[in-house]
């Protein structure tokens, strides 16, 4: 009986995946099997580069539909792989050796103390203070926020979510603009849409800001392009500035706060500060740790011969030996951990598709396609379907997962110099998840708010999206150009 008692709980604990779950991944496999056995490969391509191709599209699939979490589906593409033996065992799992994937992760663990020692609130409170008598002053206290906290925050979702967003909403509170209501004209829809562009800005300007630019990173050495965190920074700088610098303006065009003039946010801003007291020893702790690793990541590597992957094991045991981070907050990241499973299994298999032929022979046959074209020209075409292809797309990740190589790819083998296609596709998918309603994390749960009915929200990020792709294809093609970089 005790026996009986003790299971009970444990049984009750158990939850079997959905039916729906259980029937996509039965049709997932069903339809690889199909296209394995009848599906022969391309002439002049190896049998391995093609399976491993079925395998990575399927996975993509999986990304999207998502049966089950992200991590779990990229698993399971490297463990088909392994199991047909198109990749060794090793192969398969080389992905997790990638020091830039351990970057990103430990630069995950250092965000996890600028929110848990309230320097990112603080931070936001800030900027309202100085800059929030205005509405337009309110956006851009907003947007400034997330950029300083975007260097040592690799998650759009924890700066537009978990630090902005809160104080967004006590700002349209204020001023009693609600979601779902016409009051949403007075502020609330003017700072949403705001943030949601300001955050993506944020990401495309730092290697640390966004989870997928190291795996762009990673993609990139097999076009032959190194890209540092200094690289990175440098080549963002020019067009990343104007568009935090003029993103505030448009948005206050495309949707205009009826309440101009907003004293009291600033006045509350200051409150909180004043009840925050001064800096704690935590919060100074963390800011000596971004400073430091903000110049060994910009200039370490030159004057003091420290990789950037060094600069962060070096911060986050600075935080650890402190006691500003636990090692319960290090083990407890999920997003990390998550981070480290997709992000080394879609590194994986994207570098086996090109060591293996798939890459090349896809973009030599793209480039046929637009042969006839000036190499500006087929860039241009090619940047602006890859940009708005994420309409078909409910994830950034699986987007660049399915799309970045071979548009490089393409791009490169009809002419465009490589660092340049690989920066502004890099640049622009940090941008395309606004274009929709759920198209990535930080615009989503900022639309999730209620300020915008869908139709409007897309109808005024396509308009917005005209001023990005102005910005980070014109502008930094521009900006390459005078750097020296093609």
């Amino acid at each position: 009986m005790a026996n009986q008692s003790t299971a009970a709980p444990n049984g009750a604990m158990w939850k079997l995946p959905s039916r729906r779950s259980l029937l996509t991944i039965a049709l997932l496999f069903a339809v690889g099997l199909v296209a394995w056995m009848t599906v022969p490969a391309p002439e002049g391509m190896k049998p391995a580069a093609w399976h491993l191709f079925i395998i990575f599209v399927l996975t993509i699939i999986g990304l999207i539909l998502q049966p089950f979490p992200l991590s779990v589906m990229a698993l399971a593409g490297i463990g088909v792989a392994i199991f047909t033996k198109v990749l060794t065992p090793g192969q398969g799992m080389s992905g997790f050796g990638s020091a830039v994937l351990w970057m990103i992760l430990m630069a995950i663990f250092i965000s996890r103390a600028i929110i848990k020692s309230g320097l990112g609130q603080r931070i936001a409170y800030f900027f309202v203070a100085k800059l929030g008598k205005h509405a337009l002053g309110v956006a851009y206290g907003l947007g400034f926020t997330d950029l300083v906290l975007a260097p040592a925050t690799p998650s759009a979702m924890a700066r537009g979510g978990a630090i902005v967003l809160p104080i967004l909403r006590a700002v349209a509170s204020t001023y009693d603009s609600e979601p779902n209501s016409p009051s949403a004209d007075r502020i609330g829809k003017y700072l949403t849409l705001t943030e949601a562009h300001m955050n993506s800005a944020s990401s495309a300007m730092f290697l640390t800001a966004m989870a997928a630019n190291p795996l762009m990173v990673g993609f990139a050495t097999q076009f032959g392009v190194t890209i540092t965190w200094g690289s990175w920074f440098l080549y963002a700088l020019l067009p990343g500035v104007l568009s935090l610098l003029l993103t505030p303006l448009l948005c206050y065009a495309v949707s205009p706060p009826q309440v101009k003039h907003t004293p009291e946010a600033a006045a509350n801003a200051t409150a909180h500060l004043k009840a925050m007291g001064p800096l704690s020893t935590h919060e100074k702790l963390v800011v000596f740790v971004i400073l430091l690793l903000l110049v060994l990541w910009t200039v370490g590597a030159v004057f003091f011969h420290v990789s950037s992957v060094t600069a962060t094991v070096v911060g986050l045991l600075v935080l650890l030996f402190s006691g500003a981070l636990d090692w319960s907050d290090v083990t407890g990241e999920r997003t990390a951990w998550d981070t480290l499973v997709w992000f080394a299994c879609l590194l994986t298999m994207a570098s086996f598709l090109n060591t293996l032929g798939f890459i090349p022979w896809f973009s030599k046959l793209n480039a046929g396609m637009v042969s006839g074209l000036s190499w500006p020209v087929a860039f241009v075409l090619l940047a602006l379907i890859y940009f708005y292809a994420h309409y078909f797309f409910a994830s950034l990740t699986s987007h660049v997962a399915a799309m970045y190589v071979a548009f490089v790819g393409t791009a490169v083998a009809v002419g465009v110099p490589p660092t340049l296609a690989v920066m502004v596709f890099a640049f622009l998918s940090s941008y395309f998840s606004t274009i929709t309603h759920y198209g990535g994390a930080a615009p989503t749960l900022l639309f999730a708010q209620g300020y915008f009915p869908t139709v409007e929200w897309w109808k005024k990020n396509f308009v917005m999206s005209l001023f990005n792709l102005t910005i980070w294809i014109g502008v930094a093609t521009a900006w390459l150009k005078i750097l020296g970089a093609w």
